[in-house]
């Protein structure tokens, strides 16, 4: 899987989305995942989520 990229992982601060908020960040970034957090910073829910995000898109593929 040399030489490609994941898809970022952002963080707002907030407590809920709105669907322009995801537009938006797929309009500027393509697919991309969110978080989010009461001030803007990583929390130990968000630090699962981002190891997820980063396990799915580096895990091994048969070639």
């Amino acid at each position: 899987m040399g030489g490609t990229t994941i898809p970022p992982f952002l963080v707002f601060k907030g407590h809920t989305h709105t669907e322009r908020m995801w537009e938006e960040a797929r309009e500027a970034l393509g697919d991309c995942a969110i978080g989010l957090s009461e001030n803007s910073w990583s929390n130990q829910e968000i630090g699962l989520k981002w190891l997820k995000h980063f396990k799915h898109y580096t895990r091994r593929t048969k070639v």
